[in-house]
């Protein structure tokens, strides 16, 4: 793990073998914490966003041969929450 708290904000980024850890980990407690890990560690949700996002937020990517996770979260601005995609891994899809 390496940790960034050079700045305004603490930055901390996993290893791929910390992250397969961290996934094997949430899929032994409950499926559920299985799929909000994957969502975080392989689409790049936030927490708030893993917990609220449902099957109808897939979509077809324009290219037509991937799938994009819409979803609604956090204005890193500020002010009303956004909407954004996230790309979806085959091993995700």
């Amino acid at each position: 793990m390496r940790i960034d708290d050079s700045g305004d904000r603490v930055k901390v980024w996993l290893t791929q073998t910390e992250a397969e850890t961290l996934q094997r980990t949430l899929e032994k407690q409950a499926w559920e914490r299985g799929i909000a890990g994957m969502l975080m560690l392989r689409v790049g949700l936030r927490s708030e966003e893993a917990t609220t996002v449902t099957p109808e937020d897939v979509e077809r990517a324009e290219d037509g041969e991937h799938w994009m996770l819409e979803v609604r979260g956090k204005n890193t601005r500020g002010g009303e929450k956004t909407t954004r995609k996230g790309w979806l891994p085959e091993d995700v899809e």
